[in-house]
């Protein structure tokens, strides 16, 4: 038991999206300003995710996400989320960050 803990503990959150994946370790930051996240190469394109989206944080034992309150909204499994509130996110949830921007966690 102590064995599949620890395999469990190395377990790494990854967003699943139509381009790649990207680890949630301990954060990811969704937006299209670049010095806020590390994605934003991939989401200039799309107008309605906003420069400052969202959070995803990872504390070890769950994914949460937080909206940041922008006018685009966030939705997790297509239900728009409350701005500035973390909600919990689990594996195989999808994500929407724009009508053409989606993702779904993974534990990899």
């Amino acid at each position: 038991l102590s064995t599949q803990l620890e395999d469990a503990r190395k377990l790494v959150p990854h967003l699943h999206f139509d381009w790649g994946q990207i680890p949630i370790d301990p954060k990811l930051a969704i937006g299209r300003d670049a010095t806020f996240s590390p994605i934003a190469s991939h989401l200039q394109e799309f107008d309605t995710v906003s420069r400052r989206h969202a959070i995803l944080n990872w504390d070890g034992s769950g994914v949460f996400v937080r909206h940041l309150g922008t006018s685009n909204p966030t939705y997790l499994n297509r239900q728009a989320l409350n701005q500035e509130l973390s909600v919990p996110v689990v594996e195989g949830d999808t994500l929407q960050f724009s009508s053409q921007v989606t993702a779904t966690l993974r534990f990899n």
